[in-house]
């Protein structure tokens, strides 16, 4: 029996587009890059489902958790990226946000202010949202 499916993928994430400046300049100065436009490495949670059934049970949450403590583990001994990247549909928006520690991109800022009524107009309006693995440990 199949309960839910995740598909990972590489990605990237442009350092303009990430929310704290302090790590915007920490990457700039570690990566030795100039530009704010730079894109840099990241992971991208490409689909992310549940049955229905289990659904606000806790599950995704607790999935999700697995997701991100793998990733973070593989980041720090195999492959370089801080990032986990989703396109998140508006009715999942709590779930990443609220419930699981993601940030929306700054240019989504006005958006997210109305997030409720975009939900009730069009709940598979997507979001581009991430995380940073290096405040993954302090998440939980």
């Amino acid at each position: 029996m199949i309960i839910g499916y995740v598909s990972l993928l590489t990605d990237r994430l442009t350092i303009k587009n990430i929310r704290e400046d302090r790590i915007k300049l920490d990457l700039k100065n570690a990566l030795n890059i100039n530009s704010k436009n730079k894109p840099i490495p990241a992971v991208k949670i490409g689909r992310f489902a549940l049955d229905k059934k289990y659904s606000g049970q806790g599950l995704g949450s607790h999935i999700l958790r697995n997701i991100l403590a793998t990733l973070k583990k593989i980041s720090e001994t195999n492959v370089g990226f801080r990032f986990i990247v989703v396109e998140g549909y508006a009715k999942a928006f709590n779930f990443y946000v609220a419930r699981n520690g993601f940030e929306n991109l700054r240019r989504d800022d006005v958006k997210i202010g109305n997030i409720e009524f975009i939900t009730k107009r069009d709940p598979t309006k997507t979001f581009y949202l991430y995380m940073d693995l290096e405040r993954y440990g302090a998440l939980n």
